[in-house]
């Protein structure tokens, strides 16, 4: 539990039911029997209630994870203070390990201290240069060197938002350090063992292509082939249109209505997220009618969406 890189994807994310929470504790403490309970417990409330929930148990951290945990969760919310101030107030009884040094990098990260963060990170990658979680910070800052630091987020990125191509610096060092980024993404979503994980960082992967001019034709097949797959991930929907990675932007988006969910009401992670996308699409797109006529249709899913979604 020294590693909270996402903080979406745990095991009972895809269920409330107490008895999935319950053997999700079981086979925490059967991995771990000195494992700190509240950070079994903050798990199981992020996935089941949210961030909210979750810093409520871990008030008070008595242990590296429990800390480490809290810090992460208030990056994940961009609540840049309130994790400097978690950082800084830690019982001095409680030791720092790795993890706590790449928390630390992606607080400067999203303060926008791009030289402090790489400090940080770099420290880290020396401690545990094959860490998961180090290896894929450490790329996310690699990405991002290639942006202006107006660009950087204000939260921990989960995964990458299409911008203007011409934001994105051209100079050695900064495509040295994308091309990076772009080998380590790829190297990492081939170790990820959680499918939701793997098409992260498989999107985190053809974004980093697609920023290089040099690489852009390999993002447009791969983006191709991964369009091509059964299955939609939605999160790649906005990169094949705003960065122009489909020949056919009208029967891409053909194909995109045709896979919406035949339940217009009842919420689903990957569905409700699929309609969001297509409906920001097709407005993008000046397809007005079509934007409407989904609309309507998923009225009710949008609603269980959030009001934000758009």
């Amino acid at each position: 539990y020294g590693d909270h890189r996402d903080l979406h994807s745990f095991p009972t994310r895809r269920s409330s039911d107490l008895r999935a929470s319950e053997e999700y504790q079981a086979l925490a403490r059967a991995t771990d029997p000195h494992s700190d309970e509240k950070v079994v417990l903050a798990t199981i409330a992020s996935a089941e209630k949210g961030a909210l929930a979750a810093l409520d148990i871990l008030e008070s951290p008595a242990t590296t994870a429990a800390a480490n945990m809290r810090v992460a969760l208030l990056l994940f919310m961009g609540k840049g203070e309130a994790a400097r101030t978690a950082l800084a107030s830690r019982a001095p009884e409680i030791p720092r390990n790795t993890e706590t040094t790449r928390l630390e990098a992606l607080l400067a990260f999203i303060s926008r201290a791009p030289d402090t963060a790489y400090e940080f990170i770099g420290s880290a990658r020396a401690e545990k240069p094959r860490w998961f979680a180090v290896r894929e910070t450490d790329a996310v800052l690699d990405y991002f060197s290639a942006l202006p630091v107006s660009e950087w987020p204000e939260s921990t990125p989960l995964f990458p938002i299409p911008g203007s191509p011409d934001l994105v610096r051209h100079d050695h060092e900064s495509l040295r350090r994308l091309r990076r980024a772009a080998k380590e993404f790829c190297e990492l979503s081939g170790l990820a063992e959680r499918p939701e994980e793997k098409l992260r960082l498989r999107l985190w992967h053809i974004a980093s292509l697609a920023n290089d001019p040099e690489a852009f034709a390999e993002a447009q097949g791969l983006a191709g082939t991964w369009f091509a797959e059964p299955t939609i991930y939605s999160l790649l929907v906005p990169w094949l249109f705003e960065r122009r990675l489909v020949a056919d932007r009208n029967a891409a988006m053909d194909r995109i209505l045709a896979a919406l969910p035949s339940d217009s009401s009842t919420r689903s992670t990957t569905g409700g997220s699929l309609v969001v996308s297509a409906l920001q699409v097709l407005i993008a797109e000046g397809r007005l009618p079509d934007a409407r006529q989904v609309a309507y249709t998923y009225e009710s899913r949008l609603a269980a969406e959030g009001p934000d979604v758009l």
